[in-house]
């Protein structure tokens, strides 16, 4: 059921997990599989939360952990969405026969304080302040056994997710992460095409396809170079080329529901030819 660099994933039960990643590559969707299995587990007593890039991604993550209760041949209701602290942050639920839960939940890093439990941050780079969910999700894995799980294609050279892997690679990994990288080719090679062709209608073109055809396909069909090498081949896109790094844009997007407005200052520097721009929130 699972490709090579999926088992690789699911089979590693390192407290801290990392991985920068190709798009679609079914990684939440092994994840959703290596939660449930955790539940099912002899001795495990705490929820998981599941943290996700909006409300539709969080409901994807818990219409998957059915499909495998299913495979699994266990009870597992769902509870829907429901409001999960005093806050009022909700998160869409299921439930095993043990007493277990799974809660999935979209970005906001508030809804992860005061929660016990491992934790599963998808697409961890494109949460509008990746830094601040990291440090609130963190101690909540304290008296979990499960650990943290992170994964997320690159959003820039200056978000705090690509800080993270180059602390692994740079600075002799000093949070002791497992560190995984799987690019579309690394996919390629493990039998992604094959699987995906058998999803296909038939009279998809991608059904005659080889790997090497499907991978230029892919590299033809994105907005630029750079795009492909981000979104596919886990190289981050270089802010500093960037007219607005994409942290400070993500910075200043709001949640859905959330009311405000975002003010810009563009301003000519007084002694030079440079123009500065300013960005705040009220």
């Amino acid at each position: 059921m699972l490709l090579g660099f999926q088992r690789k994933w699911v089979e590693d039960n390192s407290r801290l997990k990392l991985c920068v990643k190709s798009r679609q590559i079914g990684l939440s969707w092994c994840t959703a599989y290596r939660v449930v299995r955790q539940k099912l587990t002899k001795g495990a007593r705490l929820d998981s939360w599941i943290s996700s890039r909006d409300e539709a991604s969080a409901l994807l993550f818990i219409e998957d952990a059915k499909r495998f209760a299913d495979i699994f041949g266990v009870a597992a209701a769902d509870q829907g969405q429901n409001v999960v602290d005093d806050s009022g942050h909700t998160a869409f639920s299921l439930r095993f026969a043990n007493g277990l839960r799974i809660h999935s939940m979209s970005s906001n890093p508030d809804a992860q304080a005061g929660k016990r439990g491992s934790r599963v941050l998808d697409e961890f780079a494109l949460h509008p302040d990746p830094r601040k969910l990291y440090s609130v999700a963190y101690p909540g894995i304290t008296w979990s056994s499960s650990g943290m799980e992170i994964f997320s294609t690159h959003r820039g050279s200056q978000n705090y997710f690509n800080e993270l892997i180059r602390e692994i690679n740079e600075r002799g990994n000093p949070k002791g992460f497992s560190f995984h990288r799987i690019t579309l080719q690394d996919a390629l090679e493990d039998g992604f095409l094959y699987k995906l062709q058998s999803k296909l209608t038939p009279d998809d073109l991608r059904i005659q396809m080889d790997e090497a055809d499907y991978y230029n396909f892919i590299r033809a069909g994105c907005a630029d170079e750079e795009s492909f090498l981000q979104e596919f081949c886990c190289v981050p896109a270089d802010d500093n080329t960037a007219f607005l790094p994409y942290d400070l844009i993500a910075g200043c997007e709001y949640r859905e529901g959330e009311a405000g407005k975002v003010i810009l200052w563009i301003a000519k520097t007084p002694c030079s030819s440079a123009w500065i721009l300013a960005v705040s929130m009220t």
